[in-house]
């Protein structure tokens, strides 16, 4: 979810991943939105695209009782593109 300052928002869903790259990166996603409020910037989004990602994989150790409630900070880049409502090219 998306909360812009002039109060509008958003929620999505996954509609397709897609492999990071490198390969080593969090995966590429379109998100399909599913929810909005107020009247704002966001107001008129269908679409949430995370794509050039990089980073934020998971540790390959993984987890075990040992390391209960332990916190790992994985960082990672990516582009977030809004889309928003085709026009109606008729007009």
């Amino acid at each position: 979810s998306w909360r812009a300052t002039d109060d509008s928002a958003i929620t999505g869903t996954i509609a397709e991943i897609l492999p990071g790259s490198p390969r080593d990166a969090i995966p590429w996603l379109v998100l399909r939105i599913t929810g909005h409020s107020g009247h704002g910037i966001l107001s008129n989004i269908l679409y949430v695209l995370r794509s050039q990602t990089n980073g934020g994989l998971a540790p390959r150790s993984g987890c075990d009782a040992q390391h209960a409630n332990d916190v790992v900070r994985v960082p990672y880049t990516a582009i977030y593109s809004f889309l928003p409502t085709p026009r109606d090219s008729t007009r």
